[in-house]
C-alpha cells in the first residue's frame, strides 16, 4: 500500500487485491479515514500500488493493468496510459509537470508524462521495474528486478544502465537535492530471506 501527504490535514493511501476486488483508495481528512469509490473509473484495474503528489490538486496513483488516476483537487479521472502492464512506482518533479512511473513483471515499462500525455518506453530486455524518483536536473531514476538500475535523462529518448552490484529486487529509490540516493529491496521468494540497502553518493 502506498501512501501520499497532500497537505498537512490530508493523506492518502491506496491498495488493493485481485480479481474482482476493486482498487482501494482511501482519504483522512480531520483525523478520519474514508474511503474513495473508484470502481466507475478503474475499468479492469483491481489494484492500486502507489501514489504520489505534488499538491493537494494534483495526485496521481498507479495500479494494475496500466492504471493511471489523476486528482485534481474535485475528482479523479482515469487517464490512458497507453500500457495494460501493471505498474508499481510513481514519482514526480514538484517543481514541473515531469512525472514518471516504473512497471511491468516479465518486462520493463517506463512512463513518462510531457504535455499532458503519456510516453511509453518499453525495456523488453529488462524485468520488471518496481521504483521510479526524479532529481533536481530532471533525470529518472528506476529500480527493479535483479538489481535493476537505469537513469533516464528528461530530454533523452535514451537510458544508461547503472550497476548496481546486486541480484535481489530493488523495490524503491529516492535521493536528497543534491546528496546522496538510496535504492531498497531484498529477496523474499527464497531463503536465505535478507534485505539491502544501496547508497549512491552526489
Amino acid at each position: 500500500m502506498g501512501r501520499v501527504g497532500a497537505s498537512e490535514a490530508e493523506v492518502w493511501a491506496v491498495g488493493g487485491g485481485a480479481p474482482p476486488a476493486p482498487p482501494v483508495l482511501l482519504r483522512r481528512t480531520e483525523g478520519a479515514w474514508q474511503r474513495v469509490d473508484v470502481a466507475a473509473i478503474s475499468g479492469d484495474g483491481h489494484a492500486l500500488y502507489e501514489i504520489w503528489g505534488r499538491a493537494a490538486d494534483d495526485i496521481y496513483a498507479v495500479g494494475a493493468r496500466g492504471l493511471v488516476l489523476h486528482y485534481d483537487g474535485v475528482e479523479w479521472r482515469r487517464e490512458e496510459s497507453g500500457t495494460s502492464v501493471t505498474l508499481i512506482g510513481v514519482f514526480g518533479d514538484p517543481s514541473g509537470e515531469d512525472v514518471v512511473v516504473a512497471g511491468g513483471r516479465s518486462s520493463g515499462v517506463v512512463l513518462r508524462r510531457s504535455g499532458g500525455l503519456w510516453q511509453v518506453r518499453g525495456l523488453p530486455e529488462e524485468d520488471g521495474l518496481d521504483g521510479a524518483w526524479i532529481d533536481e536536473d530532471g533525470v529518472a531514476t528506476v529500480v527493479g528486478r535483479r538489481g535493476f538500475i537505469g537513469a533516464f535523462p528528461r530530454a533523452s529518448s535514451g537510458w544508461v544502465r547503472e550497476a548496481s552490484g546486486v541480484e535481489d529486487e530493488l523495490h524503491a529509490v529516492f535521493g536528497v537535492p543534491g546528496g546522496p540516493v538510496f535504492a531498497v529491496g531484498g529477496r523474499f521468494d527464497m531463503a536465505p530471506y535478507t534485505g539491502v540497502i544501496l547508497r549512491r553518493s552526489p
